[in-house]
């Protein structure tokens, strides 16, 4: 079965109260994204750095992939 989830490295900018504004380490994109639809971790290996898991559907509608 496919997964629709997509998995993201960025630096977070911004983190409001819904959402958050982050910077794809790929692409140097700049986008928001709903709290409700994403789940953002710390990446292990570099403290600064985010993972940010969200839908296909999402990140196609943002650009991010």
């Amino acid at each position: 079965m496919k997964s629709d989830l997509v998995e993201i490295n960025v630096d977070l900018l911004v983190r409001g109260d819904r959402a958050v504004q982050v910077r794809d380490h790929n692409t140097g994109k700049t986008v928001w994204l709903p709290l409700s639809q994403i789940e953002l971790t710390r990446a292990d290996e570099d403290e600064r750095g985010w993972v940010v898991d969200l839908p296909e559907w999402l990140a196609i509608e943002k650009e991010l992939v």
